[in-house]
């Protein structure tokens, strides 16, 4: 994803507010202005779209749309770990911190004079149509976010499920697969990687086989299907592909991506991949 940044999305995330103790008026919906805290040391930040919310308590529960995140400059190795950990585990805890530019919803309240309420701070403000914004409202909070867990499902988080086409050069051994595979995502996070490349690796030998490339990687949470374009010029691949089949050992380098957090990240990674047994093209 060459000159993009890397975006995240969660279907539901839950901050606790500051000095909002007993205010019960529904809060409608935010704006959040979210800083990534890692052991004391804040590794990132990015601001969500207005989406809706819940309160409950002083917990505000909602949607992480889309967002752009920034590295904070000096936190890239923690950033990168951080981004790992949300491949590899099933769960990560990080602090969440900042503020939140938030719409209350409130009935005509009993301050006697109409159109009138009183806000959790004191004051007072006109409320058109019963709507009122705070802004920057304060938040922290301790937040366990689910991740895809690829160390403990490395056989199963991708899944090969056809080919599309599998051209060989007879003359020089090489061979391009072009095949469909399903990404299966158990977290509540979008993972937008663009466009990368990661070694093939023997799974027995361990040696490098082959390049398989993707275009446009977006993992939606649950299971989503993809384009993936194999080139190899090893024979003794080409021939477990046509008789028996495989197991490929997917592996992440520093030439994986133009964007160095995604290539710090792949190359701390290793998937297995297993091929059925193929038949080239005519």
């Amino acid at each position: 994803m060459p000159g993009e940044p890397i975006s995240l999305s969660s279907a539901h995330i839950s901050v606790k507010l500051l000095g909002f103790a007993g205010f019960t008026a529904p809060i409608t919906k935010a704006k959040m202005n979210i800083t990534l805290n890692d052991n004391g040391v804040d590794i990132a930040y990015f601001v969500t779209p207005v989406s809706l919310t819940t309160l409950e308590g002083t917990s505000l529960t909602t949607s992480l749309l889309s967002s752009p995140v920034v590295v904070i400059p000096g936190a890239m190795d923690r950033f990168i770990s951080f981004a790992v950990s949300l491949l590899l585990q099933p769960s990560v805890t990080i602090l969440l911190k900042g503020t939140a530019d938030v719409t209350v919803s409130l009935p005509s309240l009993g301050s006697g004079v109409p159109g009138v309420g009183k806000l959790p701070f004191g004051s007072s403000a006109p409320i058109p149509n019963n709507d009122i914004s705070l802004t920057g409202v304060g938040f922290s909070s301790s937040t366990t976010l689910a991740g895809v867990g690829i160390a403990s499902a490395l056989s199963t988080v991708v899944e090969f499920v056809s080919q599309s086409s599998f051209v060989h050069d007879a003359s020089t051994g090489e061979f391009t697969l072009t095949w469909t595979l399903n990404f299966k995502n158990p977290s509540s996070l979008t993972l937008d990687l663009g466009d990368f490349s990661v070694k093939n690796l023997d799974a027995t030998s361990k040696l490098e086989v082959g390049i398989t490339t993707f275009q446009s990687f977006k993992a939606i949470p649950g299971t989503k299907s993809f384009t993936a374009v194999t080139v190899s010029s090893s024979k003794d691949l080409f021939t477990a592909l046509t008789t028996s089949g495989t197991t490929l050992v997917f592996q992440g380098s520093a030439e994986s991506s133009k964007d160095p957090i995604l290539a710090g990240a792949l190359t701390q990674i290793q998937i297995s991949v297993q091929f059925p047994v193929l038949k080239p093209d005519a």
